[in-house]
This record gives structure tokens, C-alpha cells and sequence, in this order.
């Protein structure tokens, strides 16, 4: 496929989140096709992360676990790892997994310092009292 239709349809599956389109399943189902059909683009790691986005909106919270797993250990320098491993760590917390949260988070300020979802992390850090 060309630059310019795989463009298309990462976009049109990411119009599906809108706040004006809500329509989260379809999106889902939109991005698992992109990343099965596109394994090797450069705009995979932003699909797989929406993936989990839209599992995570929708509280799918295993579905959304996973997808974000998948971030993480494929796509470790994607710009979207560190926003991954920051909702790994919200969906260990809703869980009571407090430890795993706290890891998560703790690995989000070490390994990604600078990127937004650090200062997150510091801040749920900080109210879970670590």
C-alpha cells in the first residue's frame, strides 16, 4: 500500500476516538486491522497504543492491559511507551495492584525522564505515598 492509503486509514481509524464520534469499539477494531496489516509501519507503535486507548476508554481494562503491553516490549523507543507504561500503571492501581502500579510508574520516570507521562507518574507516585 502507498504513504498516502495507509495514512488514510490511521486516520480514519483515530477519527473514531473523537470526542464527537465516541465510537471506541469500531476503533478498536480499526486499529487491530491497521497493526495486522501494517506490522512494520511507522505508524504502527501510535496504532497499538490507541489500541489500548480505546480498550481503555471503554474499560476493557485486560484488552487494554495487553495493548499497552504490546507498546512497551515492541515498540520500547516509540514515542508512545512512556504514555503505555503510565496507563499500565493506572490499570494495575484500579486493580489493586498498588506494587505493580508503583513499578510501573517508577519505570516510567526512569526510563523516560523527560516525557509528559513521567511527570504523571511522579504525581501518582507521590499519592500513593512512594
Amino acid at each position: 500500500a502507498d504513504r498516502a492509503t495507509i495514512q488514510a486509514e490511521y486516520q480514519a481509524a483515530y477519527a473514531l476516538l473523537s470526542p464527537q464520534k465516541k465510537r471506541y469499539d469500531e476503533a478498536a477494531q480499526a486499529f487491530a486491522a491497521f497493526v495486522k496489516k501494517y506490522p512494520n509501519d511507522e505508524l504502527t507503535p501510535n496504532a497499538q497504543y490507541w489500541l489500548g486507548e480505546a480498550y481503555y476508554v471503554s474499560q476493557k481494562n485486560q484488552s487494554a492491559l495487553q495493548a499497552f503491553e504490546v507498546v512497551i516490549n515492541q515498540y520500547p523507543t516509540s514515542s508512545k511507551a512512556p504514555g503505555a507504561l503510565f496507563k499500565i500503571g493506572r490499570l494495575k492501581e484500579v486493580t489493586g495492584k498498588v506494587g505493580e502500579a508503583r513499578a510501573a510508574y517508577q519505570r516510567v520516570v526512569k526510563d523516560y525522564p523527560n516525557a509528559p507521562a513521567a511527570g504523571l507518574s511522579r504525581q501518582r507516585l507521590k499519592q500513593l505515598g512512594g
